[in-house]
């Protein structure tokens, strides 16, 4: 065989095997996706603190429920990132880590012994990790809508109470796993490589665990928090 025809053969071999894998290449691109997404995540309701009342050291206490829209109103950054599985024409599973805090105000909360009570408290501060799916146009961009479910760790929340000049500092909510779930929806533009967009959601997480043999016992629920993450998403 000559030189000229074994070069011809190893190029027809090149663009046969090269042909055969962009196909592949293109299906696990489209099949496969990356996504992070950076969101404003402010609370919209739930019972910080449910009303209770009670003494401590034989001075009665009376506490005021509130929200932790009046807490927890803050600065409060959301970071997720997390990958996007495709199971059908119009369907991703969706696999997701979060981070995120809600920054903490003082409030007036009530009264022990007669005198104002104000609380000041630790940023609402937590991670977790959710599974879920995203319905979507048959090109992954334009509108679509996901829904998804897990759990989030809340770390150690102090509050600072202060009656005149007294400050005490006690736990507000131990270190707790909670479940978490989530409904949103958004928009994006591009194509299956690169994508951007924006989405608009609604979370719930679970209640932290109070502390252990306090006097003031609170309401059943306090703790559960709502709140309405916006923000970005760029899908890779």
């Amino acid at each position: 065989m000559s030189h000229v025809a074994r070069i011809l053969m190893l190029v027809g071999l090149v663009s046969v095997l090269s042909g055969g894998l962009q196909p592949a290449e293109a299906q696990v691109s489209d099949k496969v996706s990356l996504m992070l997404k950076l969101s404003i995540d402010p609370s919209v309701g739930g019972t910080a603190i449910g009303a209770a009342s009670g003494a401590v050291n034989g001075v009665p206490v009376s506490i005021q429920e509130t929200s932790w829209t009046d807490t927890h109103s803050k600065e409060s950054p959301l970071f997720e990132a997390g990958v996007g599985i495709r199971a059908g024409r119009l369907v991703e599973v969706l696999g997701l880590f979060n981070y995120g805090r809600a920054g903490a105000t003082g409030n007036a909360i009530g009264e022990i012994g007669g005198v104002p009570l104000q609380a000041s408290f630790d940023n609402y501060q937590f991670w977790g990790m959710e599974g879920g799916v995203r319905l979507r146009g048959a090109s992954g961009v334009g509108p679509y809508a996901a829904f998804t479910g897990g759990f989030r760790h809340v770390s150690d929340m102090q509050v600072r109470l202060v009656a005149n000049t007294s400050v005490t500092q006690v736990t507000a909510y131990q270190a707790s796993t909670v479940p978490s779930v989530s409904l949103g929806g958004g928009m994006l533009w591009g194509d299956a490589g690169f994508a951007m967009g924006f989405e608009v959601g609604l979370r719930y997480a679970g209640s932290p665990a109070g502390p252990a043999g306090q006097s003031v016992e609170s309401a059943p629920g306090a703790g559960a928090r709502w709140s309405l993450p916006v923000g970005i998403v760029l899908r890779f």
